[in-house]
């Protein structure tokens, strides 16, 4: 009776502070863990990445102490194992592959996270800290977008009240739900699902990040197969004309259309080339404001208009208009990363995807006049350009003067 009333005694103050955040019967066996066995409590934190981690390939991969922290876990039990044991089994899956239990993978992560169990890293860091990693949507806010996507504005309230920086794992934490979500929900949820794109990062962290587009395309992806053809295309027709940005509506058309090594096929041939002509005129018709403000226009122009070799007419008349050429070659600018081993210093490297430029703008001389109209219209308005710009624009001037890389970029520290 008196270590029941000491975890009843302890139990009221931790769930003001992190009840939203851990799944309730966690908490209290982690509780119950602190009355009953403090020696296996206090090493949680220290033992924290051995009983979190889960198996990826190749395993050569993960830290070599994950299996000691587990057996230093149990080792600690003065029960002889037999509650440290229960504890992972019951709480701890992933580290259950060290004393011979299953094997789980990153897989698992996203729904131990949306049911808040301590089987993931950052929920059991919460617990541990009280303060969310950075970078981690709380579980109320999860919870208020996963009780909003049915209806669209309530969705875009919910998401907007989600930090950026937040943003893609909060989306991340989407995925279980888009596997099992009510087929009434998708239409909402991919609408408001599709404008998340323009809040995303840009560019990848390294291996094996493919980058943060993947947050939103995958959700959207796992919802429309939930539905059958007809809608997804009844769908798809509204948001290509409706969705607030050309992106968007290109990746919807990606996603459900049979372009090669990137479309699903969720609508037959017929539709599939429907959809690209509409999202066609769309992208033709858009004013020279909405082009410049596009994200990936490059791409946009490029699968979408699809410019021949050797084209001597720029794709787009609007490419005459220097914001949008501005943009354009901002997104013409390739950037890369490398580290060596030992030095904490990144080097960044960059370039241009030249022949991508070449045959938007119709050619070089093209090319190069759009270039000194961006700059004249800077030197017009008195603003200097960004740093992305002035990279781009000097490589630019590089290119058209003969240069190419031996290898990839010029390099910066």
């Amino acid at each position: 009776m008196r270590d029941a009333k000491r975890l009843l005694a302890s139990l009221p103050i931790t769930l003001r502070i992190v009840a939203d955040e851990v799944a309730v019967a966690d908490l209290v066996a982690l509780e119950a863990l602190r009355t009953l066995a403090p020696e296996l409590h206090s090493l949680l934190d220290r033992c924290s990445a051995g009983l979190t981690t889960t198996h990826e390939w190749p395993a050569s991969r993960e830290q070599p102490d994950l299996s000691q922290q587990v057996q230093q876990f149990v080792a600690a039990d003065s029960r002889g194992g037999k509650i440290a044991r229960k504890v992972i089994e019951v709480l701890f899956p992933a580290g259950g592959r060290h004393l011979g239990g299953a094997t789980y993978t990153s897989a698992s992560v996203g729904q131990w996270e949306l049911d808040r169990r301590v089987a993931a890293a950052s929920v059991l860091e919460f617990y541990l800290t009280q303060q969310l990693p950075v970078g981690v949507a709380s579980a109320g806010e999860v919870t208020r977008v996963i009780a909003s996507l049915g209806d669209v504005g309530e969705a875009r309230i919910a998401f907007d009240q989600v930090d950026d920086g937040r943003l893609e794992n909060l989306l991340e934490r989407l995925q279980p739900l888009s596997e099992t979500a009510d087929p009434t929900l998708v239409a909402p949820a991919v609408e408001v699902l599709l404008e998340q794109f323009t809040r995303l990062r840009t560019g990848t962290r390294g291996f094996p990040d493919f980058g943060s587009e993947f947050a939103v395309t995958r959700p959207v992806l796992r919802l429309l197969r939930r539905v059958p053809q007809e809608e997804v295309f009844d769908l798809s027709a509204r948001l290509v004309t409706s969705t607030r940005t050309l992106f968007a509506a290109f990746e919807l058309v990606t996603i459900v259309g049979h372009r090669e090594n990137a479309g699903h096929k969720l609508v037959s041939e017929g539709q599939a080339l429907s959809l690209e002509q509409q999202l066609q005129e769309r992208v033709i018709n858009a004013p020279p404001s909405d082009l410049a403000r596009e994200c990936h226009i490059m791409r946009i122009l490029l699968h979408v208009l699809q410019p021949a070799e050797g084209a001597t007419e720029p794709v787009l008349p609007a490419l005459s208009d220097p914001a949008v050429a501005a943009a354009l070659f901002r997104d013409g600018l390739a950037t890369g990363a490398s580290q060596t081993i030992g030095s904490p210093l990144t080097r960044y490297s960059f370039d241009l995807h030249w022949d991508i430029l070449v045959r938007l703008f119709g050619g070089e001389a093209a090319l190069s006049e759009a270039a000194i109209a961006v700059e004249s219209s800077l030197r017009e308005v008195e603003e200097e350009p960004d740093e992305e710009l002035t990279r781009a624009l000097e490589l630019t001037q590089q290119y058209l003067g003969g240069w190419r890389p031996q290898s990839f970029g010029r390099y910066y520290d």
